[in-house]
């Protein structure tokens, strides 16, 4: 049997279109255990350096004002300053 799962936003259940076979960022495939060793990979310096994930976390789009921000490949939502991010996310 192939179990598969549904995007949804919010409560909002999300319908497939061209963009969310596997070719980008709608389109990745994982479990709470490959985002687990993702995660300590990503945080432990063994996929890139201090230095590159201090700038990929940091906010580098500002045409709108806002709490809202990119980094390199990150998403994120900043604290009061608008600079600083409260917490770092990606929902592709």
């Amino acid at each position: 049997t192939l179990h598969h799962t549904d995007g949804h936003e919010g409560k909002t259940k999300m319908k497939k279109d061209f963009w969310d076979d596997i070719l980008g960022d709608k389109g990745v495939y994982s479990s709470v255990n490959d985002l687990h060793l993702w995660y300590k990979a990503l945080n432990s310096e063994c996929l890139l350096k201090k230095e590159s994930i201090q700038l990929a976390f940091a906010p580098q789009s500002f045409e709108k004002k806002g709490y809202r921000n990119y980094g390199l490949g990150f998403r994120m939502w900043l604290k009061d300053d608008q600079q600083t991010p409260k917490y770092i996310y990606h929902n592709g």
